[in-house]
């Protein structure tokens, strides 16, 4: 699922003798604990302070060391060797609305970081595995997760009865027209392993959105993003219209994420203001989420919302879990109301359709 997390960064001086170069502090925006939460930061480096990043740490509120990946974004133009901007990755819990803060030290790193990420080139695909996630991702035909697999208690083993997604044909789609183009139908899209580090790895997808034909329309590019130890992934999705006649512009009447589950017997929860709307699904049934307006919104499908349409903004809109007994898949959208008309919908044969626009 897609989580978002607040980061304030705040850069103090210290005195030479400290260890502590920078405090960061994360604040938790939406109101929900998070556990095991995947955090980036960029942190500016002064020109000429440190030329590799094994001089780094991470350390708690209480001087404890953090498992962390540091990476080199930038150098500075002056000084090759000198790290201008420094990446972090972590993971850390935290309360709804707590701040935590960490301290970025001068330090020779003297812990070792157990990683259970795997990434493995299967010819026609990519396999990563987290530790309680496994999934894989085509290099052509890209339909963002081909298949994946959920086992919380991350000992290595996969089975039919930890499948959460079955092969597929779906994934990000155009409807224009009253024509579907999928990125699935693109036989000649990319898939490459754009970083790999201990902690974390980023997977990007290049391609067109294409009808059945094979007329394309929009280029797509995504990039997936996976973390060790954690269930969780980030999906960054952008378009864009490449056409060489730039009047040719492209009559959008939805965009959408289309994700289809292995299960049978699904259950659903919504995130909405006040808790949770959940349910179950019969044959042929379905339950959704419309945004109206960026004030608007209403429930339907089995949900009956028949009212009129809601008009209360919320940062819990845009959640919705699909699941069967102890296995599903959740998905957030970021900013899903700011960009109505959007959608979250599910039914009964285990598809989630996310309508982007």
């Amino acid at each position: 699922m897609i989580r978002v997390i607040g980061i304030l960064l705040i850069i103090v001086c210290v005195p030479a003798y400290t260890q502590s170069v920078v405090s960061l502090n994360v604040k938790e925006r939406a109101g929900i604990a998070r556990q095991g939460e995947p955090v980036t930061m960029g942190v500016p480096i002064p020109d000429g302070f440190a030329s590799d990043t094994s001089l780094f740490a991470l350390k708690d509120a209480s001087g404890n060391v953090i498992p962390c990946e540091f990476r080199k974004a930038a150098r500075w133009w002056s000084d090759k060797s000198s790290i201008r901007w420094l990446h972090l990755d972590f993971r850390t819990d935290i309360a709804a609305n707590e701040t935590k803060t960490f301290h970025l030290c001068k330090e020779p790193s003297s812990h070792n970081v157990q990683s259970s990420l795997s990434v493995q080139d299967l010819g026609t695909k990519f396999e990563i595995t987290t530790g309680p996630l496994k999934f894989t991702v085509k290099k052509q035909g890209f339909n963002l997760f081909d298949e994946a697999w959920v086992n919380e208690v991350a000992n290595g083993t996969f089975t039919d009865a930890h499948k959460v997604v079955a092969s597929h044909n779906k994934g990000f789609s155009l409807l224009s027209l009253g024509v579907r183009y999928y990125a699935s139908n693109d036989n000649s899209s990319t898939a490459v392993i754009e970083r790999k580090g201990p902690l974390s790895c980023v997977i990007r997808s290049d391609g067109y959105l294409k009808d059945a034909s094979g007329v394309s329309k929009y280029f797509v590019r995504t990039r997936i993003y996976a973390y060790s130890g954690s269930r969780e992934v980030k999906v960054v999705f952008s378009f864009e219209n490449r056409d060489a006649n730039v009047s040719n512009y492209v009559i959008q009447n939805g965009l959408n994420m289309e994700l289809p589950l292995n299960v049978t017997n699904p259950e659903f929860s919504f995130g909405a203001p006040g808790g949770l709307k959940s349910g179950s699904l019969t044959s042929g049934q379905e339950a959704y989420l419309n945004i109206h307006k960026i004030d608007k919104f209403r429930f339907g499908g089995v949900l009956n919302d028949s009212g009129s349409p809601l008009s209360v903004k919320s940062p819990e809109l845009g959640w919705v879990l699909l699941k069967e007994g102890s296995k599903g898949v959740g998905v957030h959208t970021r900013w899903l109301w700011q960009m109505y008309p959007s959608s979250v919908e599910v039914n009964s044969t285990g598809l989630i359709n996310v309508g982007l626009f």
